[in-house]
């Protein structure tokens, strides 16, 4: 379920009520605020809980996706080039350099309108299915060498379109890993590759499971959890 709040300070804030949630969640996306609530939480604890957290949530990156000219877009061990071509018209072309696999492209036409809407989630578009080429060339191997390093047997990886889940792993040992972690740096990829290959162990989110993950990440499970909670998206997902 999704319902609105307008707050004198961070402005209308979305909010979704999920079942599954277990504690309330605050965050932005494309500058748009943005709180997950567990269900059955009253309304007034969830107003509580944004006036009582103000200052975290002022702290929090507001994001906002910016496109322009010539912008490289860094990814995990590759990048995407974004630049105009005047020959094109109501076009966009994309693909990957063929004298250099990680590095990609998007071109569009000279005349577009980078602070139009309609044409960021065009570009966020197109850089979501060069994402989900780059993972698994990219993505994958990583994972596994992540997987051999730890002596651990999934069943497979598997690329998904998760835009909240980044990751996901089934009681058979599949892992899905989702095509947006390729915008993340290596250290946050590397949580949420631990955070599923540790489900293999603990299909659970158990105290055992926490502490299992730190030891996979050298202690520091809970500093890269909050880089993730902050990251920036670079585009619409």
């Amino acid at each position: 379920m999704k319902c609105y709040y307008d707050d004198k300070e961070f402005g209308r804030i979305m909010i979704f009520v999920r079942r599954g949630a277990k504690v309330m969640k605050f965050g932005w996306k494309d500058g748009v605020a943005q709180m997950t609530v567990p269900y059955g939480v009253p309304s007034a604890d969830v107003l509580n809980m944004i006036d009582t957290n103000r200052e975290k949530i002022r702290l929090l990156n507001r994001g906002g996706v910016s496109f322009s000219d010539g912008q490289v877009i860094p990814c995990f061990r590759a990048s995407i080039t974004i630049s105009t071509d005047a020959r094109l018209r109501n076009q966009v072309t994309y693909g990957r350099r063929p004298d250099d696999a990680a590095s990609m492209y998007v071109h569009v036409p000279a005349d577009v309108d980078f602070g139009s809407a309609t044409v960021k989630r065009g570009i966020s578009s197109v850089i979501s299915k060069l994402l989900a080429d780059a993972a698994l060339r990219i993505l994958i191997p990583y994972a596994w060498a992540e997987a051999g390093r730890l002596g651990l047997h999934p069943l497979r990886f598997e690329i998904g379109r998760g835009k909240r889940k980044l990751g996901h792993c089934t009681g058979e040992g599949v892992i899905q890993l989702s095509r947006f972690l390729m915008l993340m740096p290596q250290p946050l990829v590397q949580c949420v590759v631990c955070h599923e290959l540790a489900h293999l162990t603990h299909h659970d989110h158990s105290p055992e499971f926490y502490a299992l993950l730190n030891t996979y990440l050298d202690g520091r499970r809970a500093e890269l959890d909050q880089q993730i909670d902050r990251f920036s998206w670079p585009i619409m997902r």
